[in-house]
């Protein structure tokens, strides 16, 4: 059965430093079918993407985290309101959404984000903030998954 799973790898050719079991952070569906090189070895299906860039909707449904800008732009709410925003999941099909801005407008589309979210999500919080702050390393992440529950134990690779 073809299934998604966190994509593992072990660097052999790496003499000064070797890689053992590395966690990539990707997500990955693997393939259950053989290969028509006859080499018996797991086979990627496709690169589902990273693990901090996906959620999960209340169906069960996981998404990449461009649903969330997909939803600002179907809503016309744009950069010159909002200046960047961070979805966390802390559970499957729950959902909440930093919105940072010192525009007055933003808070007219609060109500009309919530309506569309409500519809994917079972809990869905929304809150403007004036900043919101990079990661540790300096990076800013917009979908911040604190659940791995959307992803099996499966690890391959």
């Amino acid at each position: 059965m073809n299934e998604d799973g966190l994509v593992i790898a072990t660097d052999l050719d790496n003499y000064t430093m070797p890689f053992l079991r590395y966690d990539t952070g990707d997500i990955a569906r693997k393939s259950d079918e053989p290969c028509s090189c006859h080499v018996n070895q797991p086979r990627l299906l496709s690169i589902q993407g990273r693990l901090a860039d996906v959620i999960t909707l209340y169906n069960g449904q996981v998404v990449h985290g461009v649903f969330v800008t997909t939803l600002f732009h179907e809503l016309g709410i744009h950069t010159d309101v909002i200046s960047r925003f961070q979805a966390i999941q802390r559970r499957p099909g729950e959902i909440y959404l930093l919105l940072e801005s010192d525009n007055q407008d933003a808070q007219l589309h609060l109500n009309k984000l919530y309506q569309e979210l409500i519809k994917h999500f079972s809990k869905v919080q929304v809150k403007i903030v004036g900043k919101i702050n990079n990661e540790p390393n300096g990076k800013f992440r917009y979908i911040k998954n604190l659940s791995d529950s959307n992803i099996s134990d499966t690890t391959f690779l």
